[in-house]
């Protein structure tokens, strides 16, 4: 595991605390029962500090998923 993947399940992980570690490569809007509105506001700003980047409301807005994050910060 790289450690940018490492970094980005320690957020997933971070909102999502009920999420089994195994299940995180898998998150997405429509698996993780938790991930409203609010959750996904937390999860931006975790991976945004995490990782010093800074996205476009228009571009997270489609961010729903580990591996829609995974491939938006390689």
């Amino acid at each position: 595991m790289s450690e940018l993947e490492t970094k980005l399940q320690s957020c997933f992980a971070g909102v999502f605390p009920a999420l089994p570690p195994n299940k995180i490569t898998e998150a997405s809007t429509l698996t993780v029962e938790d991930w409203d509105s609010i959750a996904h506001e937390m999860l931006i700003t975790t991976i945004q500090e995490e990782f010093q980047v800074q996205l476009r409301d228009d571009e997270v807005e489609h961010l729903t998923s580990y591996k829609a994050w995974l491939e938006r910060l390689k």
